[in-house]
């Protein structure tokens, strides 16, 4: 269970739990500290059930393999530990709250951390990759043809702009994957994504945000209820927060304003 250790305006921020320094390391502990102000995320139980799903062999074999994949690859958003394995903290929450079988979650599990390995040859086209590697290598495991296509199915349908989910899988998967929209990490991950896609005009990248963010909204926002209610709020905050942060630095370009 994530422990309240202190509050802000109000809100609780959740401890950084023992298991995952000393289970899962650093990119795990920063995985979790990027989520603490999210509303019911449940660390200890996310915990409890990769423990369990990793007793199976063909499940720890898959999910190794993608973590690995992930390990080395050198890109400030997508490379790395920490973006998969944050998108399965969420997404198995979100999975316990929507009242997923277990039998399920494990498939959910994969799908998170295995969702952006095809970035490992590029970002462009890369979900398809990652359904190819997911398949490979669950088929090499020796899951089922049909737990294969469902992975397959949450990544491609989930995971791809625009998201287009055909079922509570698939938008668990796609409100993982966006739930830094709303997360008090956002100004953080949009920084390492404008680094990542090297736009050096700061500007213009916060308006594409501001664009991006709004969109989400319009279309609904996050899928599940239990999203809405974890990330709904922050990303309304974040929202905000974009459009102050555009209006000081077109101030600050407005030779009538005086600043140079």
């Amino acid at each position: 269970m994530v422990k309240m250790a202190g509050e802000s305006g109000g809100v609780a921020y959740a401890e950084v739990p023992k298991w995952a320094v000393e289970k899962r390391g650093d990119a795990l502990k920063e995985a979790v500290a990027a989520i603490r102000k999210s509303k019911g995320v449940d660390t200890e139980l996310v915990h409890r059930l990769v423990v369990k799903f990793e007793k199976d062999p063909r499940y720890k074999k898959v999910r190794d393999r993608a973590l690995e994949t992930m390990k080395g690859v050198d890109m400030p958003y997508h490379g790395g530990l920490r973006h998969p394995l944050e998108a399965e903290v969420v997404a198995l929450t979100i999975a316990v709250k929507e009242d997923i079988p277990l039998e399920d979650l494990v498939y959910v599990g994969i799908a998170a951390v295995a969702h952006e390995m095809g970035v490992a040859e590029g970002c462009k086209g890369h979900e398809e990759r990652s359904v190819r590697n997911a398949y490979k290598w669950m088929d090499e495991a020796g899951y089922e043809l049909r737990d294969i296509g469902l992975v397959g199915n949450m990544i491609l349908h989930g995971t791809r702009l625009p998201q287009m989910p055909r079922g509570k899988l698939e938008e668990i998967i796609s409100d993982a994957d966006l739930a830094n929209l709303g997360m008090d990490s956002f100004p953080e991950s949009g920084e390492l994504l404008r680094l990542e896609e090297r736009a050096e005009n700061k500007l213009e990248w916060l308006k594409g945000q501001q664009k991006f963010v709004e969109s989400h909204m319009k279309r609904g926002g996050y899928f599940t209820d239990s999203a809405r209610k974890m990330f709904g709020w922050k990303e309304r905050e974040n929202l905000e927060r974009l459009k102050r942060e555009i209006a000081m630095l077109e101030a600050v370009r407005d030779p009538s304003s005086g600043v140079r």
